[in-house]
């Protein structure tokens, strides 16, 4: 650009806020299916080992389960309609919802592992990494 004094270049810059990670607040949802003849009743999600219990009282609307509680949905996004219960039917797909806490949790850049379990009423736990940044399926 031209400056004030006639001819001479300037370049005016603004700072950028860029995050190359998960936000405090963000989503994470994990897509499980039921493979078993019975229901699954899910007791808590660990992330980073961090406790995360069922939230009953998450509204079914596009708002995301209160901090270090989780949601289950059995229709994907958006949250509109939610399990009233924490148990997966025979052959049921849903997903499960978090809200991320940079907090509780750490940061965590793109491409790193988030690794998550999922203990069963019956103290089954199933161990899976998440990849932050990488939508499967």
């Amino acid at each position: 650009t031209e400056g004030a004094a006639g001819g001479t270049s300037t370049l005016s810059t603004a700072p950028i806020a860029t995050t190359l990670g998960l936000r405090d607040s963000d989503a994470i949802t994990v897509f499980v299916r039921n493979k078993g003849s019975g229901q699954v009743a899910i007791d808590r999600v660990q992330v980073f080992g961090a406790d995360y219990l069922w939230d009953a009282s998450t509204a079914a609307t596009t708002a995301l389960p209160a901090p270090q509680k989780f949601a289950i949905s059995v229709t994907g996004l958006p949250l509109t309609i939610l399990t009233t219960s924490p148990v997966i039917g025979p052959g049921q797909d849903a997903t499960i919802i978090i809200r991320y806490e940079q907090d509780t949790n750490g940061p965590v850049k793109v491409g790193r592992p988030i690794p998550i379990t999922i203990v069963t009423g019956s103290g089954a736990t199933f161990t899976k990494q998440v990849q932050n940044g990488v939508t499967v399926g």
